[in-house]
């Protein structure tokens, strides 16, 4: 009787500890890669906050690119996957100064002003109010002459939540609890 109510216990804990962690690497992909495809070698140091982004329908959200080393005084970051037709993203006002540029071999990107000294660069992501909610990879590249450095970056679009490890946890245990006393009867 005990090994039986230990085992559903440990497999509740097991299935609450596969979904936290399914949840934790959707909420945070792996920085990193390259641009191999037109620099050798890697550009600048940079990072973007918030990440993961999370956005409303018909609602703006601040993305900031901080640039903590420059390689090169020629530098641009590109924003890439925005052009996706179920986000119906947009730059609204109130962001650095942003282009969109279109090319045959990466489709649509935000390209911003030449960056020629450290410091945070702001992009004001506006999403439709007909965007499709749900959560979409976002690419951003920081590029100068020679080197280029890639992160990706999810940008959550309307009433998607990533769910916390911690609150998964409380639930695993309030089953867990729930059983035992189940059992118990």
């Amino acid at each position: 009787m005990f090994k039986a109510r230990f085992n559903a216990i440990l497999a509740i804990v097991a299935g609450v500890a596969a979904i936290a962690i399914a949840g934790m690497a959707d909420a945070y992909p792996s920085n990193g890669g390259s641009c191999s495809t037109c620099h050798t070698k890697t550009g600048g140091k940079f990072t973007v906050t918030p990440d993961p982004v999370s956005i409303q329908l018909a609602a703006n959200g601040l993305l900031t690119f901080k640039v903590t080393q420059l390689k090169d005084d020629d530098s641009v970051i590109s924003v890439q996957g925005l052009d996706n037709p179920l986000l119906q993203a947009s730059i609204g006002s109130g962001s650095n100064k942003w282009t969109l540029k279109s090319s045959s071999k990466y489709g649509q990107s935000y390209v911003s002003n030449t960056i020629s000294e450290k410091g945070s660069y702001l992009l004001n992501l506006a999403i439709g109010a007909g965007a499709t909610a749900g959560i979409y990879p976002i690419t951003v590249m920081f590029a100068d002459e020679e080197g280029c450095t890639t992160l990706m970056v999810n940008l959550a679009v309307g009433a998607v939540g990533v769910p916390e490890p911690a609150s998964l946890g409380l639930c695993g245990l309030g089953a867990a609890t729930v059983l035992i006393r189940r059992t118990k009867r």
